[in-house]
């Protein structure tokens, strides 16, 4: 089976695109997109799986072989699970044995009422990040940044108040928050080796919630697969 990137490299040959060009038209740098194209990452974020796709012509979901990940995707599956909840009640009442499945399932739903909600705020942390960049006009700028520490201090509330009743452990925090900021791969691609992205996570990390270098270690060691490694391989 032909490979992601693989298959954007084809793509773009057919396209006759060199790769400063589709660099310039999804907004990286040339580095940046032969990174992705030689398949030394597997994290892709999605802004920038959107403009791959859109300039090879091609939709996302055909592209990498992925269910959008989506607002709508998320809200669609609360939905179901609302669903799921209301037709359990139902049928084990009777019974009395549907207490702890609703609790699970409410759980559930809660813990996607999570990732919607902390996804729309690093997208918008990263929005704002991208204005300050480009602002020349230090008041703007200023008030720009003002905008950002507010959007972190509501993720730090919506993270203080899920972190023990979400999650048995922060590897489940951790894990949500690194799949829901699309900014862990501007910060991958910022990094020299593991140790100096491990360095740079648990800093930035530090910013939302109290961790530790150690438990970001054993989160990254976690989805290695293995200790160690390279982040740009697997993270």
């Amino acid at each position: 089976m032909e490979k992601i990137h693989e298959r954007i490299k084809h793509l773009r040959s057919e396209k006759k695109l060199t790769q400063s060009e589709i660099a310039d038209i999804i907004g990286v740098t040339r580095a940046t997109y032969v990174f992705i194209e030689n398949g030394k990452t597997q994290n892709i974020s999605i802004e920038v799986g959107k403009g791959i796709a859109r300039a090879l012509e091609v939709p996302f979901s055909l592209l990498f072989d992925v269910e959008i990940a989506s607002d709508q995707n998320l809200t669609d599956r609360i939905e179901g699970l609302e669903k799921e909840v209301a037709k359990l009640k139902l049928e084990l009442e009777k019974e009395k044995k549907y207490s702890s499945l609703v609790t699970k399932i409410n759980k559930d739903l809660e813990n996607e009422n999570f990732k919607i909600i902390l996804n729309g705020h690093f997208e918008e942390m990263l929005k704002i990040d991208k204005q300050i960049d480009s602002c020349d006009n230090e008041k703007r700028k200023h008030t720009y940044m003002v905008k950002k520490e507010a959007v972190k201090r509501v993720i730090r509330e919506n993270i203080h108040m899920s972190r023990a009743h979400l999650f048995k452990s922060d590897f489940g925090l951790f894990h949500v928050m690194y799949s829901q900021d699309p900014s862990i791969f501007n910060l991958i691609q910022s990094t020299k080796d593991s140790e100096d992205f491990i360095d740079k996570l648990t800093g930035y990390w530090n910013e939302f919630v109290s961790v530790s270098r150690e438990s970001v270690r054993e989160f990254f060691d976690e989805i290695q697969g293995s200790g160690g490694g390279d982040p740009d391989s697997g993270v």
